[in-house]
Order: structure tokens, then sequence, then C-alpha cells
């Protein structure tokens, strides 16, 4: 992804604040909050901030280690992080970069969030892009969920369709080609080819069943209103960034989304085992 840099991504009021953090941490140009979420829908521009960030490190050859990983290639020498933290135990910076959070499954997230933890205790930064917000994945663990939160938070939303003209716009997706980072932390980059995808674990026949399509309808429409609520909140907070402080100010509507991300689940496993439809019959019966 070479051309993915700081200097073709089209600067908008809707995605300033987390182009400035992300050019930022690149820069080294301050300490910056870590970790840093983009949050955003598809074509938001997050995945092109993120190769922005390894772009800006090769041209500058700047003495960083920096690993840049996805759902679809979480590579062993990242991986192993989680199990030998201690060889983030180095004086120079280390910054890892997360892409579709949102699609890592509960192996893979487990982790993922060891070597997050790890990162935070040797000082190292951390940038995270999903479509969703932190709080409705599943498979973090409320820790992680609660680690998320307490970074910075960016909301960032696709370009004007009169400000596309001229680039991609940090247009990504799952159409998308992706090339992927195995990384040694001595900032070497060896890059691999492929395309994302979902993981396999997603894969399934869908049911035909009317009630069961109506209901996983519905529980898709309550899962996107979430993800607008507190993509919303985010991009109000401080021109988009969400601080420790208006987290505590939004603690409501995170408990609220919670709890509704909690029936969602219970509504979509009474689907899996019948038990939902089953009451539905009795319903009926009486």
């Amino acid at each position: 992804m070479k051309g993915r840099t700081f200097d073709s991504f089209i600067v908008h009021s809707v995605n300033q604040t987390a182009y400035d953090l992300c050019a930022g941490l690149a820069r080294l140009t301050a300490k910056q909050k870590s970790p840093i979420v983009l949050l955003g829908d598809s074509g938001a521009g997050k995945s092109h901030l993120l190769w922005a960030i390894v772009n800006h490190y090769r041209a500058n050859r700047v003495s960083a280690g920096i690993a840049l990983i996805s759902p679809a290639s979480f590579p062993a020498v990242v991986k192993e992080l989680a199990s030998t933290p201690e060889k983030l135990a180095v004086s120079g910076p280390i910054v890892l970069l997360v892409d579709d959070l949102h699609r890592f499954d509960s192996n893979d997230a487990a982790i993922l969030e060891k070597i997050l933890f790890a990162m935070q205790e040797y000082g190292h930064a951390v940038v995270l892009a999903t479509r969703k917000h932190p709080s409705l994945l599943s498979a973090l663990s409320g820790k992680c969920k609660a680690f998320l939160n307490n970074g910075a938070i960016v909301g960032m939303e696709p370009l004007p369709a009169c400000g596309r003209s001229g680039t991609d716009g940090g247009r990504e997706g799952l159409d998308a080609k992706y090339s992927s980072s195995d990384v040694h932390w001595d900032a070497t980059i060896t890059d691999r080819g492929s395309k994302v995808s979902a993981p396999a674990s997603e894969a399934h026949v869908e049911s035909t069943d009317p009630f069961v399509v109506e209901m996983k309808t519905t529980v898709r429409n309550l899962e996107e209103l979430l993800s607008s609520w507190l993509r919303s909140s985010a991009e109000t907070a401080t021109g988009g960034l969400h601080t420790t402080s208006n987290v505590s100010c939004d603690r409501t509507l995170l408990e609220l989304a919670n709890k509704l991300d909690e029936l969602k689940n219970e509504i979509l496993d009474a689907l899996n085992t019948g038990s939902l439809r089953l009451f539905r019959s009795n319903d009926e019966d009486g």
C-alpha cells in the first residue's frame, strides 16, 4: 500500500482529528495518548492512516519497530509477544497498528489483548481501526473494553462526495487489496499481498425462516443504531477526540450500549438454539 501516505490523504473536518493524531504519532513530535481507536464506517480512511504511518517510517528510515496486523494477517512473530512480552523491553519506540478490530474472533482477540496490555506496560503506542465501537465488540473482555475506552476514541466519516476527487480518499473495504506486514522489531517490514476476508468462524448458512430473518434484521438494525450513537458521541466530544473525561460523561450511554449488546447476543443465542422460536409458538398457541 505504497500509495497510502499522509500527503495523499484528503484532510477534512470529518477526519481532521484522526489525521492529526496519526501524523503526530508517526513523526514522533510529542507523546501521544495511547491507545488510539479510529472509529468509522468503511471508506472513512482508517486503513489509509494506518498505512500512512507505516510508509512514513519506511520513507524516513525511522528507527522504530512497527507491525500492522489484521484478522486476515496475524503473524506468529507478533502473536508470540503475548507469551514473551519481555521482548518489548527495548529503548526505541514500537508501534502496533491493528486493522479491522471488529473482525477478530474470540481466540485471536484474547491473544491480542495480552499484547495490548504488554504494549501499555512498556510504554509503546497502539492504534486500532474498527467499524464498531469497542464497547460493542463481544470478542473483547470487559477489561480490554475499559482499556480502549480510556484511550482516545476518534470518530471518522467517509468524505462528502465533493471531497473525493483526485484520490481514493482513503477508501477501504472487503473488496480492497490488503498487504499485510510480517514485522521484526528492528523495523524491517516484508509485505505479502492478500485479500481481506471474514474469519472462517463467521461462515455459516443463513436460515430462510421468515421469523428468524426478521429477528436477525432487527438485531442488525439495533447494532447499527448503537454504533451510530457511539460514533456520534466520539465525533462531538472535543472535535472528534474521545478523552477519559468525556468518556466519563458518556458513561450512561456506554452502559446502555453494553446492556443492549448483551440483549442482542441473547437474542442471537436463542435464535441459534431454537428457544426463541419455541417461545413464539407457545405464545401463539395460548
